[in-house]
C-alpha cells in the first residue's frame, strides 16, 4: 500500500466528512448538534490518519510516535462514534435516550483512558467501540423494522457505506488493481457515496425536517 495514496484517500474522506458536518444542519437548526460533532470528529480522525500514513511507514508500527499517532486518531474516532450514537437516539426520540448517550460516552472514555495509559492499540479500540458501533446500526434497524419514517433511508445509507468492503473481494478488488489502486485506498474512496447518503438521509428524516420541535425535551425521559 502506498503511504501517499492512503493519505490522499484519507484527505478526500476528510473533505466528505467536513462537508457533512457543515451541511447536515444547514437551514435546519432543529437537527441535534450531535450530528455535526460526530461527522467533525470523524473528519479529525481521518486527518490524523493521513498525517500518520505520511509520517510513519508500515515498518514503524512499533515506534512510539506511530503508536501515539494511532492512539490520538482512535480517541477522535471514539468521540465521533459516541456523538453519532447520541445523535441517533435523539433523532429517533428513543425512550431512555440519556442512558444510551451515557453508555456511548463511557465507552469513549474507556478507550481514552487506555490511550493515555499507552494501550491505545487496535485491540482496545475495537473492544471498547464495538458496542457503540452496534448500537448506532441497531437503533436505526429497530426504527426501520417499526416502520419509523426515514429510518430505512438511513439503514440503506449504512449498507451502501458497508458495501465499500467489496474492495477486498473480486471482481471489485480486480477493478481496483486494474485502476492501480490498492484495496485500502479503494475502500476509502468507495465509502464516500455512503457517507454522503447518511448525511442526506439524516437531514430529511421526518423528525429532523419538522421545525419547532425540541428533541432535547422529547428524549430525556420516556416518550408519551
Amino acid at each position: 500500500m502506498s503511504a501517499v495514496s492512503a493519505a490522499v484517500a484519507d484527505l478526500v474522506t476528510v473533505g466528505a466528512l467536513a462537508a457533512s458536518a457543515a451541511g447536515v444542519r444547514l437551514g435546519r437548526p432543529q437537527i441535534t448538534r450531535w450530528w455535526p460533532v460526530g461527522f467533525g470528529a470523524a473528519a479529525v480522525a481521518s486527518l490524523i490518519g493521513a498525517v500518520h500514513h505520511l509520517a510513519f511507514p508500515p515498518s514503524a508500527t512499533g515506534d512510539r510516535g506511530s503508536a501515539a499517532s494511532f492512539a490520538v486518531a482512535g480517541v477522535a474516532l471514539a468521540i465521533a462514534l459516541a456523538a453519532l450514537l447520541s445523535a441517533s437516539v435523539m433523532t429517533l426520540a428513543m425512550r431512555r435516550a440519556n442512558v444510551y448517550i451515557g453508555l456511548a460516552w463511557a465507552f469513549a472514555a474507556v478507550f481514552t483512558v487506555a490511550a493515555v495509559a499507552g494501550k491505545g492499540t487496535v485491540g482496545p479500540l475495537v473492544v471498547s467501540q464495538l458496542p457503540t458501533m452496534v448500537g448506532i446500526v441497531g437503533v436505526w434497524l429497530v426504527a426501520a423494522l417499526r416502520r419509523q419514517r426515514g429510518a430505512r433511508a438511513v439503514v440503506g445509507a449504512f449498507v451502501l457505506t458497508g458495501a465499500s468492503a467489496s474492495a477486498y473481494v473480486a471482481p471489485v478488488h480486480n477493478l481496483g488493481l486494474w485502476l492501480h489502486v490498492d484495496p485500502v485506498t479503494f475502500q476509502h474512496l468507495l465509502q464516500l457515496p455512503g457517507l454522503a447518503c447518511i448525511a442526506l438521509a439524516v437531514r430529511f428524516t421526518p423528525g429532523n425536517s419538522t421545525s419547532g420541535k425540541s428533541y432535547s425535551r422529547v428524549v430525556i425521559g420516556p416518550r408519551d
